[in-house]
């Protein structure tokens, strides 16, 4: 108990003293984590650890950047024909149709679910959708992901009994969000349609 009190009194010297390694820990941890980081994250800089703007766009640059490494991994592995690839496609190529027709909710929609995020985003990748669109819906899904989750982290800090609170909020904010975001889709293309 006693180390792990040094340990931890350790880190936040460490952090007070030399905040850019903060800064730099939260880049390359959303390049490679996601929710875990970017809520430890928020939650510090609620205590005073970061300055707010300058960890939203760290972090914003480091989940944009690690995307687009997932995506490239899984156009490389699409080109590849070792074993790897094979079992990647079984893993992946039922989100096929959902990103060829809805890239952005498909992407937002795997931001919130914990373990196949970057499966999607290597499989956009592989089925070539091409890197502008790419970035642009990945930039959007990215934004709206990172305020719910970092609000949740930030806000939590006031009391973990309020958290619980923020977090039943939030899943709440979010079904009414999709739900909004589909019938506006829905409503636009059929507009669209009539134009046609």
């Amino acid at each position: 108990m006693r180390i792990r009190n040094y340990f931890f009194a350790g880190i936040i010297k460490l952090l007070l003293t030399a905040p850019w390694i903060g800064y730099t820990t939260a880049f390359v941890g959303m390049v490679l984590e996601g929710d875990v980081m970017l809520f430890t994250i928020s939650f510090l800089t609620r205590e005073g650890f970061f300055y707010p703007i300058p960890m939203f766009i760290t972090i914003y640059a480091g989940v944009i950047i690690g995307d687009i490494l997932w995506y490239r991994l899984g156009r490389h592995l699409a080109q590849s024909r070792k074993l790897l690839h094979r079992v990647f496609i079984n893993l992946t190529e039922a989100s096929d149709v959902h990103l060829a027709e809805r890239p952005f909710r498909t992407i937002l929609v795997s931001k919130f679910a914990y373990g196949i995020h970057h499966l999607i985003l290597m499989r956009a990748g592989a089925i070539n959708i091409p890197l502008k669109q790419f970035i642009r819906d990945d930039m959007a899904a990215s934004l709206a992901w990172a305020v719910v989750v970092a609000s949740l982290g930030y806000f939590s800090s006031y009391s973990f009994a309020l958290a619980r609170h923020y977090l039943r909020f939030a899943e709440i904010a979010l079904l009414a969000g999709i739900v909004v975001f589909i019938l506006a889709e829905r409503y636009i293309r059929r507009q669209f349609r009539k134009e046609l």
